[in-house]
């Protein structure tokens, strides 16, 4: 099955991973982990992924539950429980803890959205939570629009408990808005 895996600080990846339906979570994890190593693992042809083979589950070894915990879609994983329920395709699988919560599939959570609507990344849309986020090319920006001519962090937006909003441009991002340049500004 197709599943991207994701780290903290790090570009996500996609992996097809084949695994018997008993192998278990901490197995998963441990294959991850590899994955996380950059351990060689042969590539998705024409998908800039890798391929992840699991040993049967007769041929493993047991694992203790002192390795990393498997997150799939937001959700730990018991480690010495099957996988074969919780895997499928399109899963978003993580190892750290710091994140693994986040990953959570379906409904995105956030009152306040932003919404792409013109060039590259048209129609995407981001609900942003109280906080900072921030929007531009980077991969681990809130809001990434895959366009080479936009900095990797390009406008940060700031909601606080009370509902204002700040878009402030980030250093060295010319930002406009019907073509006037747009500096830090407040709203609420």
């Amino acid at each position: 099955m197709r599943v991207t895996v994701v780290r903290e600080g790090a570009e996500a990846q996609d992996a097809l991973i084949a695994v018997d339906e008993n192998a278990t979570a901490a197995e998963v994890a441990e294959a991850i982990g590899r994955l996380a190593q950059r351990q060689a693992f042969p590539r998705i042809p024409g998908a800039g992924g890798s391929v992840i083979s699991l040993p049967s589950h007769a041929a493993a070894s047991e694992k203790s539950s002192g390795g990393p915990a498997l997150w799939v879609d937001g959700w730990r994983c018991d480690p010495a429980a099957p996988v074969g329920t919780v895997l499928r395709d399109g899963a978003r699988l993580c190892t750290d803890d710091s994140i693994g919560t986040f990953m959570s599939s379906g409904e995105p959570t956030g009152r306040y959205e932003v919404r792409v609507c013109g060039g590259p990344g048209a129609g995407r849309v981001a609900r942003l939570p109280i906080g900072h986020s921030t929007l531009g090319s980077a991969s681990t920006s809130t809001l990434m629009v895959d366009d080479h001519e936009l900095p990797a962090s390009a406008v940060g937006v700031t909601i606080d408990i009370k509902g204002r909003v700040e878009i402030a441009p980030q250093q060295g991002a010319e930002v406009s808005l019907d073509d006037e340049p747009w500096s830090a500004r407040a709203s609420g």
